[in-house]
Parts: structure tokens; sequence; C-alpha cells
């Protein structure tokens, strides 16, 4: 949960695996582990983490405020795959800004 947490919260800031590395000094193999679950942080690195992507432990270590937004957005990627073509059309030009062609 810890490495899950962590990932989504490096995606959403857009920061890399090897800007995050860099920053607590350790090598982009040691993130890929937490983020896989095969390695856990230290406290020291949690609140390292915290201040490199602007959030706090509690968002690291519980995923406090995450799972609602996981959830909205898998409940909007299952209503996605079940539109229709021009559905799905209308979507992405609402969402780049692009007006629908036809």
């Amino acid at each position: 949960m810890v490495g899950q947490n962590l990932r989504v919260l490096r995606e959403r800031k857009g920061i890399t695996q090897k800007t995050l590395a860099e920053a607590i000094d350790v090598k982009v193999a040691y993130i890929s582990a937490m983020e896989n679950g095969v390695r856990r942080p230290s406290v020291e690195q949690v609140a390292v983490f915290a201040k490199v992507l602007g959030c706090t432990t509690d968002e690291i270590i519980l995923g406090t405020g995450l799972a609602l937004e996981l959830k909205q957005e898998r409940e909007f990627f299952e209503k996605y795959r079940a539109a229709t073509p021009e559905k799905r059309e209308a979507a992405r030009a609402s969402l780049s800004g692009s007006e629908v062609r036809g």
C-alpha cells in the first residue's frame, strides 16, 4: 500500500523515479522496489518523500484521500471503456480542448 501510494503521488507530481531517488540519495532500483512492494521506506525516507512530493506523511503511509480518488478514476475508465467510439472521441476532444469532428 505504501508503495502504491508513493507511486501515485510521485506520478501526480510529475516526478520521475530518478528525480525522487536523487532527492533522497538512493538508487532508482530502490525506488522501484519500494513502489512494487519489495522494500519499505524508513520513517526518515517517508518524511523526505513527503517534502519532495509536497504531501503529508499520512498520504504516503495511509493513502489519505487517495483511495477515493483511485476509485473515482477506476469508475471513469470503466465507463470510458464501455462507451461507444463516438462518446470516447467526444471525451478525448473535451479533455484535450479540441472540438469533436463530424
